[in-house]
């Protein structure tokens, strides 16, 4: 709802009254020339299904138009996505900016936009009481951007392995790679990750829009060495049996490839939810492909 999603809040006269999010949604999208704000695209839907169920119009009359809206309506939400930051940032305080962080590191990692150093920063104190620590993020005071950075693990600007001290850099947006080692709070492995890639997945690389957690053992780049994902993004094999049995939504098995090899994995793994269903495959195979026949056994 649009309580859920923080666009809107209830007063004790039972009134709903906008969040400064749900301000700046709103007058980004109407500076796209699109009100998304009032119900007009659904309106308009459910008037046209009303003509096919009274038989005025055909299904195939009507789903080619809407459909043709609905895709004209992303298109420009994304060319324009921009406009969306601007509205943003006439609401809200950039990431990094003021004085709610400390400075933990100067001259920490090189900005990919104006080649000079970014800060890290941490949080001083948990925004609306979160119960995670305080969030750390890499800080451009020359562009004044911040880019937030995976809550667990140690930090480390990624060099040449020949100790030459030149900067690894990502091939998409030219920003120092940042390598998570083992501690504070992280026990794994550790990988990498490109500081604008993490905060922007670049979609033609096997990232989402919806941001974050996206570490280069997920990206598809094909020339870069740190990339391990699969060429044209994880690909959806079936419906999560862990989720669907808890009644959590978004539950979907993706085949995923990382510095480890193909898995497969809930695409809740990250989220909130944190679910558990993993299953690697052997680590020798080259190529895995998903085919569109039916288990006999257990219908996947």
């Amino acid at each position: 709802t649009i309580q859920d999603r923080d666009y809107a809040t209830k007063d004790h006269s039972q009134r709903f009254l906008p969040t400064p999010l749900g301000i700046a949604l709103i007058e980004g999208y109407n500076s796209m020339g699109y009100q998304l704000n009032k119900p007009d695209l659904r309106r308009e839907t459910e008037r046209e299904c009303n003509l096919v169920a009274n038989r005025q119009k055909t299904k195939d009359d009507i789903v080619g138009p809407i459909l043709n809206k609905m895709k004209d309506c992303y298109t420009v939400a994304t060319r324009d996505a921009r406009k969306l930051d601007e509205a943003m940032a006439r609401h809200f305080q950039r990431v990094g900016v003021g004085n709610d962080t400390i400075v933990l590191q100067a001259n920490f990692s090189e900005c990919g936009n104006c080649q000079r150093a970014m800060a890290l920063k941490q949080e001083r104190q948990n925004p609306r009481g979160r119960a995670n620590d305080p969030r750390k993020m890499l800080f451009c005071n020359t562009c004044q951007e911040g880019y937030i950075m995976p809550h667990r693990g140690r930090l480390c600007p990624k060099t040449a392995e020949e100790n030459t001290g030149a900067a690894v850099k990502c091939p998409i947006c030219n920003f120092q790679v940042i390598s998570i080692a083992r501690g504070d709070g992280y026990e794994g492995n550790g990988y990498n990750l490109c500081p604008k890639c993490y905060a922007d997945p670049p979609p033609e690389h096997g990232g989402t829009r919806n941001g974050g957690n996206f570490p280069c053992f997920s990206c598809s780049h094909p020339t870069c060495a740190l990339a391990g994902g699969i060429q044209g993004g994880e690909v959806e094999v079936f419906s999560c049996p862990f989720c669907r049995e808890r009644r959590v939504q978004g539950g979907k098995i993706l085949l995923r490839k990382n510095t480890r090899g193909y898995v497969l994995s809930c695409a809740n793994y990250s989220a909130r939810q944190r679910c558990s269903f993993t299953i690697w495959l052997p680590r020798a195979s080259q190529s895995i492909t998903v085919d569109d026949n039916i288990c006999s056994r257990c219908s996947t």
